[in-house]
């Protein structure tokens, strides 16, 4: 049975950006975007043979997705190789998480470590927080809690929310980094704005138990609120319990900041005293 590619960020990214088009291969990307995934096949394939990365990267989706061929998950992460190869840091973390999965490859976590360090190296924040992981693990690499906390840090500078989180994660618990519950509701709070579903959770308990932030049950109710809408499974439990000790005053302003909250992207999340005018 084929393996499909996880749709992670950096494939969704690679997608996206085919879809608006890339320099070289214009007409390819033109019949794929009309849906012509035949038409692209046979016109990428000819410049992917030539050493353009671009035309070995779709081609190289395009094989594991199964659009225009038959999915061929072996295809898929030969031209990826190609465009990893020639150090297009795109196709290197897709190939990194083809390593992982077993997609088209035998799964080598040595090998999707090296090709997550090659495109962590070049700064890419999904490669970096893959490469934290696996530090922190000791998956491919030997264990190293402090070398993970390092990537996923800077991950989670560039706004990487899974990196915030895992991070948050770290500083509670004191792995790789001192134990610091101030940092980790910071964090905790980074990724939760981005709609991070554990890490609302999390900052909710945070808040409902005053561990880095000051006790607060109107913002605990609110994160566990919204980790609930977005399917995290315990937070509904939390919700209910937090509400039992909520005024009916709390209880109304926990329901109107966290409509704030979604209605503004995760900009109105704060106590309504606290909102500017």
């Amino acid at each position: 049975m084929q393996r499909s590619i996880q749709q992670s960020a950096a494939v969704l990214a690679l997608f996206a950006a085919f879809a608006v088009g890339a320099q070289g291969i214009d007409p390819g990307i033109a019949m794929y975007r009309s849906g012509d995934f035949s038409g692209a096949i046979n016109d990428l394939t000819p410049l992917a043979v030539q050493g353009d990365v671009e035309a070995q990267t779709l081609l190289g989706l395009m094989y594991a997705s199964g659009q225009g061929v038959e999915p061929d998950g072996a295809a898929a992460a030969m031209w990826m190789r190609r465009a990893a190869d020639q150090d297009h840091v795109p196709a290197q973390v897709v190939l990194a998480q083809m390593y992982s999965q077993g997609t088209g490859v035998t799964v080598d976590l040595v090998e999707a470590a090296s090709w997550y360090h090659r495109a962590a190296d070049h700064g890419d924040a999904d490669a970096q927080s893959s490469l934290g992981s696996m530090y922190v693990r000791g998956q491919g690499v030997a264990q190293d809690s402090t070398t993970g906390a390092a990537w996923l840090r800077r991950a989670a500078d560039q706004g990487h929310s899974n990196a915030q989180y895992n991070l948050g994660v770290m500083y509670v618990a004191g792995v790789g980094v001192e134990a610091n519950d101030v940092e980790a509701a910071d964090w905790y709070r980074r990724s939760a704005e981005q709609g991070h579903q554990s890490a609302q959770y999390n900052l909710g308990l945070m808040y409902y138990h005053g561990n880095g932030v000051a006790q607060d049950n109107v913002l605990a109710h609110m994160w566990s609120s919204l980790a609930a809408a977005n399917g995290h499974a315990d937070a509904a439990v939390a919700r209910d319990v937090i509400v039992e000790g909520m005024t009916t005053t709390d209880f109304y302003e926990s329901q109107e900041i966290t409509r704030m909250c979604i209605e503004g992207n995760f900009e109105n999340c704060s106590r309504l005293s606290e909102q500017a005018p």
